[in-house]
């Protein structure tokens, strides 16, 4: 119950958040004219971009360290058979 309300008042403050960044504002782009875009999607797809760097920048890292991980551990030496 106590996690649907924190939902549930995350998702309100969204809304506010997005209802009153609806002006219009310019982006410059790299090349060619500038483009009129509502403020909200600016701050959606620099939240978004930045997550998706986090992430890799994890998964990278992740992959990394169990790459060095496995070079420094020694595999298992096969069992030894005992003849009698």
């Amino acid at each position: 119950m106590a996690t649907l309300l924190i939902y549930l008042f995350l998702v309100v403050g969204i809304v506010l958040f997005a209802s009153q960044n609806l002006d219009m504002v310019q982006v410059h782009l790299i090349a060619g004219n500038p483009v009129e875009v509502p403020l909200i999607v600016v701050i959606g797809l620099s939240f978004f971009i930045g997550f998706v760097t986090a992430i890799f920048s994890v998964i990278i890292r992740t992959l990394r360290d169990r790459s060095k991980q496995s070079r420094y551990t020694r595999p298992p030496s096969p069992p030894q058979i005992r003849r009698m």
